[in-house]
């Protein structure tokens, strides 16, 4: 059903989003590119990999869903084109800050494998993919990343709006091969992130998750507020328009011509 279908991309959008930025608030991106590189030179490849140092990020905080801000997106964006045409841009919709996001093929890819055995795509593949994808959603995330801080306050980050910690809030409305994204606009005086130790500058307190001993374990990032941001807070949307909003949803129009479309534009 499309009620399904939205719940399961806000829930997706979400986990991609926040899983790259516990990657890169953590510092891990860094070490995941360093040992790439290492084996690409074992194995004699010239080419590496190079992103601009992120983290640790001591401010760090976990996106939550905005109905106001995806109610933004779908106003934005439902009049567009079915191919992105501004995926490197920021793009400004009532003040608030947006950008396009074509997003990453695994999942895709993981609907493709459904002829193998289970076992192997449960215990194989899915954990491989699953950190693949937060690595390639990391590396796109800093596509824009500026050169120096503070940053112009006019630089153009297109997806990389979403890697400012202080922000916590994010709602997309998914079109045929992307989404539109919208967050609040400000920028911290230039600087993406606070340096430090995860999770050690939080306005609330930290994530913790039970792994698979039954033990709580502290994460990387902040939770999020349970209140709005001021800009936010400002919004008032009739909630018909939002009812209306996720009906239209393009996100259910699946397919393999979808697909093959997703992949041209990932490896252009």
């Amino acid at each position: 059903t499309n009620a399904e279908g939205l719940f399961k991309f806000k829930t997706e959008t979400l986990e991609t989003f926040n899983g790259a930025r516990r990657l890169l608030a953590s510092g891990t991106l860094n070490t995941l590119i360093d040992v790439i590189n290492k084996i690409a030179e074992t194995l004699g490849v010239n080419s590496v990999i190079s992103v601009p140092d992120f983290g640790p990020a001591a401010n760090m905080h976990k996106l939550r869903w905005s109905p106001k801000l995806e109610h933004l997106a779908f106003e934005f964006g439902k009049d567009r084109s079915s191919v992105p045409s501004a995926l490197f841009e920021t793009v400004t919709v009532q003040g608030f800050t947006g950008f396009e996001w074509k997003g990453v093929l695994l999942e895709l890819i993981q609907k493709l494998l459904d002829f193998l055995p289970g076992s192997l795509v449960e215990k194989v593949l899915k954990p491989v993919l699953n950190i693949l994808d937060k690595f390639l959603t990391a590396l796109l995330l800093m596509y824009n990343y500026p050169k120096t801080l503070p940053m112009n306050p006019d630089k153009q980050l297109g997806a990389t709006e979403a890697l400012f910690a202080h922000r916590y809030e994010i709602g997309c409305y998914a079109k045929f091969l992307y989404a539109v994204c919208i967050m609040e606009p400000s920028r911290n005086d230039g600087y993406l992130y606070q340096p430090g130790i995860p999770c050690s500058n939080c306005t609330t307190h930290c994530e913790f998750f039970e792994d698979g001993n039954g033990v709580i374990l502290e994460g990387d990032l902040c939770e999020a507020p349970e209140e709005d941001s001021n800009s936010t807070s400002t919004l008032v949307i009739e909630k018909n328009s939002l009812v209306e909003s996720g009906s239209d949803s393009e996100f259910n129009k699946s397919s393999i011509g979808i697909f093959l479309g997703f992949l041209c534009l990932y490896l252009i």
